[in-house]
């Protein structure tokens, strides 16, 4: 596996910024992923994303993982 910093991706990197997006009032998630791609952080997988190319805009562009 490669040592790239996209592939240094932990859950809390999805769970903690999405529990805390999802609490605001009117707040519209959509997580995404080029291609569809399922992403895979520690052995839990994060699938049914929307295709990144098919967002019109966006407010907020969070994404996860990192050198941390």
């Amino acid at each position: 596996m490669s040592s790239s910093p996209l592939r240094r991706v932990t859950p809390l990197d999805f769970t903690g910024p999405y529990q805390l997006l999802r609490a605001l009032p009117e707040m519209d998630i959509e997580l995404a992923a080029i291609d569809r791609n399922e992403v895979v952080a520690d052995g839990l997988t994060f699938g049914a994303l929307s295709d990144l190319e098919t967002i019109e805009a966006c407010d907020i562009p969070l994404v996860p993982g990192g050198l941390g």
